[in-house]
């Protein structure tokens, strides 16, 4: 007989509550890049954990893996990788009115660095696994810093991301490990939110002092202003500020089940659908002159497409992208019994 487990809605209303500011990060960045002092305080916010923490939590869910599970993977993140890059290049060149470019899709567009990174995580878990705790997070803290020496490893297979935010994907895997779980308490809670809203203060006085790009951590050090020490620096200060934050939103995740728990079950969807709804605001003039109630309607807004893009009915008409189930005929058929877990 085989055993359903029950989905935990913890970790369902993580990835619903993070996705979102995925959401909200992107509708508000080009308010943000019209130096919006809002909407640029709010994208800095965001930035500093959102990313670390949603690559964090894919860490702690990653399952170990069998022939078939690799196989999944390989092939259920590739191919929805292609359908959305493909898409992409498309809707950008209809609005620039050229061709468009498909020769590149080895080097990811906006939003889907984060399918290609996630495979490469996955399939390296069983090597971070293998070492000594210290020395595994020792190692992808001093690959992230190495990736981004001079002009870095380049955005090829998305590498560049994928090194910079390594150490919060196994900082997941070994937080699983250890059966770690946030606390609940009281205390715990309060000082969560202390950080949580020191945060943006920080971020207000300091944010003139570096450039806004660095809070996607496979920044290269050339693209600053300043040499490699300094650059490396500055990423090992928004690692740490990104695990600080990252723990602090985990603890303030509500335990239970609620209306919007399911956003987090099909957080696929709202990740790769939202960017094909916003590339027409991205790089032009309609979300960038917007004042501060703008960037509030915004915010609203972005929220809503969420919750519209996590629907039945948006996943109903793009199933066949986001979850190709249909690649499973790409792979061979399992041995008979069930698999090892």
């Amino acid at each position: 007989m085989t055993v359903v487990r029950e989905r935990d809605p913890y970790w369902d209303n993580a990835k619903a509550i993070l996705v979102t500011l995925v959401v909200v990060g992107h509708a508000i960045q080009p308010a943000a890049a019209h130096e919006q002092v809002g909407a640029d305080v709010l994208y800095r916010w965001i930035y500093l954990f959102h990313m670390p923490a949603f690559v964090l939590v894919g860490g702690y869910l990653s399952a170990s893996l069998t022939r078939r599970r690799a196989g999944l993977l390989a092939v259920g993140l590739v191919v929805p990788y292609l359908i959305f890059q493909v898409a992409q290049a498309v809707e950008r060149a209809v609005i620039d009115g050229e061709q468009p470019d498909l020769t590149r899709l080895l080097v990811p567009r906006w939003t889907l660095w984060f399918l290609v990174a996630m495979v490469l995580w996955r399939l390296s878990a069983p090597l971070w696994l293998a070492l000594r705790p210290t020395v595994a997070v020792v190692g992808a803290v001093a690959l992230a810093v190495v990736a981004g020496l001079g002009s870095g490893v380049g955005h090829a297979l998305a590498l560049d991301d994928t090194l910079g935010y390594l150490p919060f994907f196994v900082g997941g895997l070994l937080l699983r490990e250890r059966g770690w779980r946030p606390p609940a308490t009281t205390s715990a809670r309060w000082l969560a939110a202390g950080a949580l809203v020191l945060a943006p203060v920080v971020i207000a006085l300091t944010r003139d002092s570096y450039s806004r790009s660095v809070h996607q951590l496979g920044f290269a050090a050339t693209a600053t202003d300043d040499g490699n020490l300094s650059a490396s620096a500055l990423r090992l200060l928004l690692l740490g500020a990104g695990a600080v934050l990252t723990l602090a939103v985990l603890v303030l995740v509500p335990r239970g089940g609620h209306a919007w728990t399911s956003v987090g079950r099909w957080s696929l969807y709202v990740y790769l659908l939202h960017a094909l709804v916003l590339i027409p605001f991205r790089e032009g003039e309609r979300l960038g002159q917007v004042g501060a109630l703008g960037v509030v309607v915004v915010v609203v807004l972005s929220v809503a497409l969420t919750l519209v893009l996590a629907s039945r009915p948006a996943r109903v008409l793009t199933w066949w992208a986001v979850e190709p189930t249909w690649t499973g005929r790409l792979l061979v058929r399992p041995s008979e019994g069930p698999e090892p877990r």
